[in-house]
C-alpha cells in the first residue's frame, strides 16, 4: 500500500519498543504494529488505538464519504497469527514454501525474535 500512495515503509522487529526505535531512526510521521494500535509522534510516541480511530474519523469527514464507501476502495488483506509447535526434524524452510505455495499469495512471515 505504500508503494501505492509513493511512500516509504519500514519494517521493524515485534514488539512497541522496536516500532518507536524504528521510527526515531528513520522520522516516521506514523507507525504502528498489527493489533490496531497506532503511534503517532506529533502527540506522543505510545501505542494509542484512539489516536487511530480519530486519525480515521477525520480522514471521513475530510473525504466527505461514508465508512463503506472509504472500505470499498481498498483490497482486502488478512492477517493470521499461529503459533507452531517445532519438532525435532521438521524442516521449517520446507513447512514455509509448502504454505506459500498452498496460498499461492504474497505473504510476509514475521518470526519472533
Amino acid at each position: 500500500m505504500s508503494k501505492i500512495h509513493g511512500v516509504n515503509y519500514f519494517a521493524s522487529a515485534v514488539g512497541e519498543v522496536n516500532v518507536v526505535e524504528k521510527m526515531k531512526e528513520v522520522d516516521a510521521v506514523i507507525g504502528g504494529e498489527g493489533n490496531g494500535g497506532v503511534i503517532f509522534p506529533e502527540l506522543h510516541y505510545g501505542r494509542d488505538s484512539l489516536v487511530g480511530v480519530a486519525l480515521f474519523l477525520t480522514h471521513l469527514v475530510k473525504s466527505k464519504i461514508s465508512c463503506s464507501e472509504l472500505r470499498k476502495r481498498y483490497k482486502n488483506y488478512f492477517m493470521s497469527k499461529q503459533k507452531v509447535q517445532l519438532t525435532e526434524g521438521l524442516n521449517v524452510d520446507t513447512l514455509l514454501e509448502l504454505m506459500a505455495n498452498k496460498y499461492k499469495m504474497k505473504m510476509w512471515i514475521v518470526q519472533m525474535g
